[in-house]
């Protein structure tokens, strides 16, 4: 959401809302979706697999590195 204004910046031409990346072609890029709603489904798989809990300041600080991670929070709650 905050890197691409839920579809309305960033990932538009490839209707991608998250930001979400991809190696497919052998270097990384933005992933691109035929629908939006094909690119909601593919966060919330990706969101289950992989992180199941409720953010946290911890997970917020492993994603940002400790740059922005009180931001990085307050907008994955927000969001949420």
């Amino acid at each position: 959401m905050a890197e691409t204004g839920n579809c309305t910046t960033g990932g538009i031409t490839q209707n991608n809302c998250f930001g979400i990346m991809t190696w497919e072609r052998g270097f990384r890029e933005l992933k691109s979706y035929s629908s939006i709603e094909e690119s909601y489904d593919d966060f919330k798989r990706i969101w289950t697999e992989n992180y199941q809990d409720y953010p946290s300041w911890n997970l917020a600080h492993t994603w940002t590195g400790g740059d922005s991670t009180d931001t990085w929070l307050y907008n994955v709650n927000y969001y949420y």
